[in-house]
């Protein structure tokens, strides 16, 4: 039984974003995190190249162990980027100098999305945000970093989380991991408390995670 001709077009055009963003590299990176979004890019990408999968989070997240069931289930190539407390505010602080205009907890949301850069500088990093809600800013910041977005270029940006889901299933992700429920970049590498303030010093520093939520 065919799709609805509609996530049919949907999946055809996110394989030619995919290609645009690969942009011929043999071996392209994903910043994975188990969600739904990157879990389409995943099961389209390695496709067409030799996908990697790089999730960065502190071991035991909820990233970390998606990744680590999605290795075992469908065979993916999965790399973890660890992160720790150190290592996590090293990267806030740049992303603080970087984007100054951002919020403490948008910037949050592009720390994992750092620490995969930083460990695959020279290759096409790609990453499942989507262009709704409160993430257009992000996206745009996580593209001058030089992070690759092809759902942010489907169908005008607006893809559904709905579509999103529907277009995995068409492709053959099991019910059960469709189920999946939805977590920002930060909760799910398990850093959240790292961003928080350590002292009223800190705020000084945009307070890193709570400013303008």
């Amino acid at each position: 039984m065919r799709p609805p001709r509609r996530i049919d077009a949907f999946v055809r055009d996110v394989e030619r974003a995919i290609d645009v963003a690969v942009d011929g590299q043999p071996r392209p990176v994903l910043a994975f995190s188990g969600g739904l979004a990157s879990l389409l890019l995943a099961m389209v990408g390695r496709k067409r190249s030799d996908l990697r999968c790089l999730v960065a989070g502190v071991e035991g997240s909820a990233d970390i162990a998606a990744a680590k069931r999605a290795k075992d289930s469908f065979e993916y190539r999965v790399e973890v980027v660890a992160l720790d407390a150190a290592r996590v505010r090293t990267i806030a602080t740049g992303l603080t100098t970087d984007f100054p205009g951002l919020t403490g907890a948008q910037r949050s949301e592009l720390v994992p999305l750092r620490a995969v850069l930083l460990r695959a500088p020279d290759t096409s990093v790609l990453a499942g945000l989507r262009r709704v809600r409160h993430s257009v800013e992000v996206g745009r910041a996580a593209e001058r970093a030089g992070v690759r977005l092809p759902l942010f270029h489907v169908q005008g940006g607006g893809v559904s989380r709905e579509t999103v889901r529907s277009a995995a299933l068409y492709l053959g992700l099991p019910a059960a991991w469709a189920r999946v429920r939805h977590r920002s970049p930060s909760e799910g590498a398990g850093i959240v408390h790292f961003l928080r303030p350590r002292d009223a010093s800190s705020s000084s520093e945009d307070d890193l995670l709570g400013d303008n939520q």
